[in-house]
């Protein structure tokens, strides 16, 4: 019995001693890169998520989640100004800046603490219904041509989270868009003919007259095509099975 009561206080020891060792933050430089780009006349930034070598405590939940980590990396930095990191013209110097900026940005590292530490083990428990609801936003109809036809986009900046959350949900809104994402293309299964599907039912209903009330009964009806597609449901279902050992939270499906 002591033995045993040695072995366990050993294994404490040796996992507290491991967390200390292994902190995301330092990662930053091997996980995030970021390179100036040009198109045409006109400069951008191109930021990617590295691969981490096996050496790496995070390695694992980093090069399984590329985009689950891309999401945060764009939609929660609160420190990040384009204009200032295009005035770098040396590229090692941008690299520096930039990782200097994502470890003096106290939201983005909220984020993703959590994200790798799993909130400490305290996991939060999630609906179907409620992780539906995240979804749903990334499916949006974003104008009306003249000839009255819908364009939709599903992209991680423009959505509809901003206009209906009042509370945002980092790491479910990652997950949700990482896995249409990495289903949008995918043959008549994907997220792509789903989107066409629901288009194709708005032009079944007159929704409006005045073009600004019909793009916004257009889009709830968007969202609501999406929320009862079983395609999409049972997307968020398997893709949460096969990522769960990954993630800070619990899916409730009834």
């Amino acid at each position: 019995m002591q033995s045993l009561l040695l072995l366990f206080l050993a294994l404490i020891v040796i996992n507290i001693s491991s967390q200390e060792t292994c902190n995301i933050q330092d990662d930053y430089v091997n996980i995030f890169k970021i390179e100036k780009k040009t198109n045409g006349q006109k400069e951008y930034l191109l930021k990617t998520i590295n691969e981490l070598d096996s050496t790496s405590c995070f390695f694992k939940i980093i090069n399984n989640n590329e985009h689950y980590v891309s999401y945060l990396m764009n939609s929660f930095t609160s420190n990040i100004k384009r204009e200032e990191l295009l005035e770098l013209s040396d590229p090692i110097e941008l690299q520096s800046h930039y990782v200097r900026l994502l470890k003096n940005d106290s939201i983005f590292n909220e984020v993703m603490n959590t994200f790798v530490y799993q909130n400490g083990g305290v996991l939060d428990t999630v609906s179907l219904d409620e992780l539906l609801n995240i979804a749903v936003k990334f499916f949006s109809i974003i104008r009306i041509t003249e000839k009255g036809q819908y364009v939709a986009k599903v992209c991680s900046g423009i959505n509809g989270l901003k206009k209906t959350e009042s509370k945002r949900s980092p790491q479910v809104e990652a997950f949700c868009f990482s896995t249409i994402w990495m289903n949008y293309e995918v043959g008549e299964s994907g997220m792509y003919a789903e989107l066409v599907k629901g288009i194709k039912q708005l032009y079944k209903i007159n929704l409006g007259i005045d073009e600004s009330e019909k793009l916004l009964r257009a889009q709830g009806a968007m969202y609501m095509f999406m929320k009862n597609d079983k395609v999409l449901t049972n997307l968020m279902i398997e893709e949460f099975q096969r990522k769960k050992e990954f993630l800070p939270f619990v899916l409730e499906i009834e």
